[in-house]
């Protein structure tokens, strides 16, 4: 990935983060401190933004797939805000690939999504009919009714929520 990252803000940032400590704050009480290892710090101002550089090979392959929703010449298939993440596809079957790639991808960095935190919405005409089984990695996401749509459970944050639109 060529971010043109000027060295001396590479380093600032690497020192920064190699030399993190945190605490939990819970109501009054606080725990000892520790030392950050992985991720960013939590509602740090840079955290959402280095995020969005770590994923950012992530959604640059989902867009040169062509998997996904288009509007003209803008790809949508893809919306994340901070660690959450929404796959937008007009078929079943392209909304399995475009979930190959995520974990294909976040493989690579030392990320993965979690099933229990993902939830699948199919919505359009045919939001009743039977449909191929979507899964993430080798768990399926069972789609149950609810009005006019298919939701397979509750989407907590740090998830990724699949959307279908058939």
């Amino acid at each position: 990935m060529k971010l043109n990252i000027p060295p001396t803000v590479l380093k600032l940032l690497m020192v920064w983060y190699k030399c993190s400590i945190v605490f939990v704050r819970w109501g009054v009480h606080s725990s000892f401190t520790f030392p950050l290892l992985t991720g960013v710090r939590q509602g740090g101002v840079l955290s959402p933004i280095l995020f969005c550089v770590y994923v950012d090979g992530l959604i640059h392959r989902l867009e040169i797939t062509k998997l996904g929703c288009w509007i003209g010449d803008c790809y949508i298939g893809c919306i994340l805000y901070a660690d959450d993440l929404i796959l937008m596809s007009p078929s079943v079957c392209q909304l399995q690939k475009m979930i190959n790639v995520c974990v294909e991808e976040a493989t690579k960095i030392n990320m993965s999504f979690n099933a229990k935190k993902c939830a699948v919405l199919r919505f359009g005409n045919r939001y009743s009919s039977p449909c191929t089984a979507v899964k993430l990695e080798a768990l399926r996401l069972i789609l149950s009714p609810m009005q006019n749509i298919w939701v397979s459970c509750y989407t907590p944050p740090n998830s990724l929520l699949l959307i279908c639109i058939t």
